[in-house]
């Protein structure tokens, strides 16, 4: 019962994370991406969109990465990096974040229900 509970969790951690990419085909040229938005530079580091300045025409977008830098991007690069995160920059990278996502998830479900069992 803990795995599949662990693993039910992880089903569903990854699909809010999934609903958070923004496939940039169905974006529209004028339209802002949405705070909490996944993004991937050509660097392969990984963020998400933190602010959004609608006043701000050159660089609308601040990105929080997970080593904590923060970048200001235009939304040409936003929607670009949007799509490379979805083609995973290469199987590894995709790979390697659906394995951490699930690890983070099983650790913490593991955590509840020891914490459960305890009381």
């Amino acid at each position: 019962a803990d795995a599949a509970t662990a693993a039910a969790a992880a089903d569903t951690a990854a699909a809010a994370e999934a609903a958070a990419v923004v496939p940039s085909s169905s974006v529209p040229e004028h339209a802002f991406l949405p705070l909490g938005s996944i993004v991937r530079n050509l660097e392969g580091n990984r963020g998400h969109i933190i602010e959004v300045d609608m006043d701000d025409s050159e660089l609308p977008y601040l990105v929080r990465y997970e080593d904590e830098d923060e970048e200001d991007i235009s939304h040409e690069d936003a929607v670009l990096w949007t799509n490379i995160n979805l083609a995973g920059v290469g199987a590894g990278a995709a790979a390697r974040d659906d394995k951490e996502g699930k690890e983070a998830t099983a650790v913490a479900a593991a955590a509840t229900a020891a914490a459960a069992a305890d009381t």
